[in-house]
């Protein structure tokens, strides 16, 4: 293949998973009946940080997750459900009580419950989450009939939306078709369905043989043969090293794999230390993957993923440990680090949308105003000396005034 470093990578994803398997193992088989899914073997440890503090902290990487679509960054967009997977999974929370209560808003937005069953709460996750990405794709779609496909980055900005809630979707889907009733394995497979399908879309445009960019003088740009690809699919490799083109695949399945193990906690069979001892091992792949490969593109998108997925893998490993260690003093202090590591990386995630909002703003109001070379009526530019405002202008002509007083400020 073209980019084996790529096909290593993934192979360190599956061989953390394996760990995960290889643990839960140790602690119990699966068994086709379960005595009560509601129920854990063994009990989670008591939480150090408080739980408001807590969702506070994801609810501040969740935001900025959101505004990682303006600035078309995958990496961005993974960061908010993926700290929200790893903060409930190396405290083991979200047993019992997960599935036969509301969800917080950072799974279940629109918050919808169907039905009076035990899952009545993760089915409506799963239809209000698919209803939003659903409203996104129409409204998407009616953008690129109306200015065109490569002004509004269709289809590829599409997929971006999907990430935010990947991880709860696969969580969910996994649960409904192990656990529910038939109708509720339907959803869970027509769920898992659709996450596969979109998985599957991006690694289709993303073969070598239908990709139609090159990275030329430190910028994509489209192929002859496809003039707008790069406007259409850029969204999903304009972030990447040319030879990681593909990563978003990674970040991808990465969220689908924390969502699996996520759906192991209603699992009787899965200890707490089996079920942390997993995420570490995965979380630990994807980080020296990471730490190799080096796959974004510009120096503080290294930094900030490298930085991001070695604190989780480090907030797992110490999670781990914990389970080693005999004193209760030691424990606490050890799960207090590990909890509170996911919430620091909310507020860095936080702090870079922030910067890469502020750069978006930036370059639009530049780029806004290098419009002023564009040639405008001698009627309207006569009258102007530099550094004079215009006076005899229509106000009904807001573009052009705009672009005559950046032209007048020497921008």
């Amino acid at each position: 293949m073209k980019y084996p470093k790529l096909f290593v990578f993934l192979g360190s994803l599956i061989a953390g998973f394996g760990s995960a398997a290889v643990q839960e193992a140790g602690c119990g088989a699966f068994v086709s009946e379960w005595a009560d899914p509601f129920q854990w073997q063994t009990a989670a440890p008591a939480s150090v940080i408080s739980p408001a503090v807590v969702e506070a902290s994801l609810s501040v990487a969740q935001v900025s997750s959101i505004a990682a679509l303006a600035v078309l960054s995958p990496t961005g967009v993974t960061q908010g459900s993926r700290l929200a997977s790893v903060s409930r999974l190396i405290s083991c929370q979200g047993s019992g009580e997960f599935s036969t209560q509301p969800l917080d808003w950072l799974d279940s937005p629109l918050q919808i419950s169907l039905g009076d069953g035990a899952f009545q709460y993760l089915d409506g996750a799963i239809l209000g989450n698919w209803l939003i990405i659903g409203g996104f794709e129409l409204v998407h779609i009616a953008s690129a009939r109306y200015f065109g496909d490569a002004k509004v980055h269709f289809p590829g900005f599409g997929v971006l939306p999907v990430l935010l809630f990947i991880s709860p979707l696969a969580e969910f889907s996994t649960t409904l078709l192990r656990l529910g009733n038939g109708l509720e394995k339907t959803a869970g497979f027509a769920s898992w369905a659709g996450c596969l399908s979109v998985m599957g879309r991006i690694a289709w445009e993303l073969l070598p043989s239908r990709f139609d960019a090159r990275y030329v003088k430190e910028r994509w740009r489209s192929t002859q043969s496809n003039a707008e690809y790069v406007e259409r699919y850029g969204a999903l490799f304009e972030e990447y090293e040319p030879k990681y083109y593909a990563f978003i695949l990674a970040e991808y399945g990465m969220n689908v794999l924390l969502g699996g193990l996520r759906a192991l906690q209603q699992s009787p069979q899965v200890s707490c230390k089996a079920l942390v001892g997993g995420v570490a091992g995965t979380l630990s792949a994807f980080w020296v993957g990471v730490v190799l490969a080096r796959p974004p593109l510009e120096l503080q998108d290294k930094v900030f993923l490298g930085a991001m997925s070695g604190g989780e893998a480090l907030a797992a490993l110490l999670a781990a440990i914990r389970f080693s260690s005999e004193s209760a003093e030691e424990n606490d202090a050890l799960q207090g680090i590990a909890e509170g590591i996911p919430l620091a990386l909310g507020y860095i995630s936080f702090v870079k949308a922030g910067v890469d909002l502020g750069l978006l703003g930036w370059s639009l109001w530049k780029g806004h105003c290098a419009k002023a070379e564009l040639p405008l009526p001698q009627k309207w530019i006569q009258p102007f000396k530099r550094n004079a405002m215009p006076q005899d202008i229509a106000l009904n002509h807001l573009g052009e005034l705009i672009r005559i007083i950046c032209a007048n400020r020497g921008y």
